[in-house]
């Protein structure tokens, strides 16, 4: 549901997905290493979800790592997971303190061990009380996501524990890595990319997109609240009339 943002004196998302692209763009423009734009990306999330929280954003979506992104070189992956690590080491243990909720959601099988004991550690450290629920999208697919529901829900039935003609929407959602959140209301793509590149398929189903040309980097409160203003102005019918 939309809240009204004091700062920018505007409805906001309360659901707010972003797909972080342009690192390695941002740093070709400006001479750097791919590296070097991932890891100034990562710098700018603790900004944004400060200034999310600032806002009145519920929930936060961030795609980090899809289940596509394998493809990479080997060099760039492993240079994302030494930044993961990094972060969660010195950055998002800053959570529980802010009154963030962080959510790590994804296929781990294939993380670094010592990613996931991170992850898992991070996760324990959430508080009671938050203003911000932050999922980060870590070995992730909108298809896997749906697959690994359908799987749940096929063996829930094989297990006598339901019949398969209680499967519905409601069912299968609440199987989904993000059970118990809202929908996207507004998705932001940054880099200029007009896609969603199998980011949170179900939960987009009626969701706003923004395109940004900015890249991820340079993302910044600002841009925030352009995305935020063209939202609060768009008219939301679900199918229905305005």
């Amino acid at each position: 549901m939309a809240k009204v943002d004091e700062k920018v004196n505007l409805a906001v998302p309360g659901h707010l997905a972003i797909i972080m692209d342009g690192n390695g763009r941002w740093a070709q423009s400006k001479g750097l290493e791919r590296r070097d734009g991932h890891r100034e990306g990562a710098a700018n999330v603790l900004r944004i979800c400060k200034a999310c929280q600032d806002r009145g954003i519920g929930t936060l979506s961030l795609f980090a790592f899809s289940t596509e992104n394998w493809s990479r070189p080997k060099g760039e992956i492993d240079a994302l997971f030494e930044i993961a690590k990094d972060y969660f080491a010195n950055y998002f243990v800053r959570f529980p303190q802010m009154g963030i909720r962080l959510n790590v959601i994804g296929s781990r099988d294939k993380l670094p061990q010592a990613l996931k004991t991170m992850i898992s550690m991070s996760e324990k450290a959430n508080p009671s009380k938050y203003t911000l629920t932050v999922n980060i999208a870590a070995n992730y697919g909108g298809r896997w996501d749906i697959a690994q529901a359908a799987r749940r829900l096929a063996e829930k039935c094989a297990a006598g524990d339901m019949e398969a003609s209680q499967i519905d929407e409601q069912a299968l959602e609440a199987e989904l890595k993000t059970a118990g959140q809202p929908p996207v209301d507004l998705l932001i793509r940054t880099s200029g990319e007009q896609r969603i590149s199998n980011f949170m398929i179900w939960q987009c189903a009626y969701s706003e997109f923004y395109f940004t040309k900015k890249h991820w980097p340079e993302f910044d409160e600002h841009e925030l609240d352009l995305a935020i203003k063209e939202y609060a102005n768009r008219t939301r019918k679900f199918g229905g009339l305005a």
